[in-house]
């Protein structure tokens, strides 16, 4: 390959590199952060994705609380996990609940909405609870 195209090539990539990074940095996919915390032996995560693609300017109507534990132990853990939604009417919608339940993720559907914070806490048996670590979305900044 000659001189010019590598050159424009290499242009190319770095300049679509650029805009993903650019896209990223005000879309969805920095808007939602990924909360860790880990108390004893017990490491959970919690992070909300929006259902069926990308949201136009962060208000999306399906939305997904996901958490997963992330430690490789036997230890007795349990989680809150607290989501919060600011609505397009500007109302703020809180879903918390814990691993008591059935399933650990839920959905939230309540309208266009954008996730403004996420929140873990982690229980370890005999040991009590971590404090809550709660981020703000880019939304909430």
């Amino acid at each position: 390959m000659s001189r010019t195209k590598k050159s424009l090539l290499t242009a190319a990539t770095v300049g679509t590199a650029a805009f993903a990074m650019m896209v990223g940095g005000t879309g969805f996919a920095s808007a939602s952060p990924v909360v860790s915390q880990s108390h004893g032996s017990c490491v959970w995560s919690a992070d909300v994705v929006h259902i069926g693609g990308l949201p136009r300017d962060g208000y999306g109507t399906s939305w997904y609380i996901k958490t997963g534990r992330n430690d490789n132990t036997n230890a007795k853990c349990s989680f809150e996990v607290q989501a919060k939604f600011k609505l397009q009417s500007g109302q703020i919608e809180t879903v918390q609940y814990g691993s008591g339940r059935p399933a650990h993720d839920q959905a939230f559907a309540k309208g266009a909405a954008r996730v403004w914070s996420v929140g873990l806490k982690v229980c370890a048996e005999g040991q009590g609870c971590s404090a809550w670590n709660i981020q703000n979305s880019t939304w909430n900044k």
